[in-house]
């Protein structure tokens, strides 16, 4: 009988970039679904790439500028305590 071989490689691609473009290919389709993508990969590659961060508050503040203004400040400071 022929037994599989287990794969014992490990991925050591950086998971950063790869949100990144996830980001980028569903923007034009589903913003909503691409924001949280875009917010994995601001925590990511924060020190590396500052922008992505300011580019997910601007389209959060895009997408949410008809919820009151308050709550928009409590999301950003949670978002801000995460980092």
């Amino acid at each position: 009988m022929l037994k599989k071989k287990k794969n014992n490689e490990k991925n050591t691609e950086f998971i950063g970039p790869v949100f990144e473009e996830q980001y980028r290919m569903l923007l034009s389709k589903n913003e909503k679904l691409a924001l949280s993508y875009l917010r994995r990969a601001a925590l990511l590659l924060f020190p590396l790439k500052p922008e992505l961060w300011e580019n997910y508050m601007a389209l959060k503040n895009q997408m949410l500028k008809h919820t009151r203004k308050s709550r928009r400040i409590k999301d950003m400071l949670k978002d801000m305590e995460e980092l």
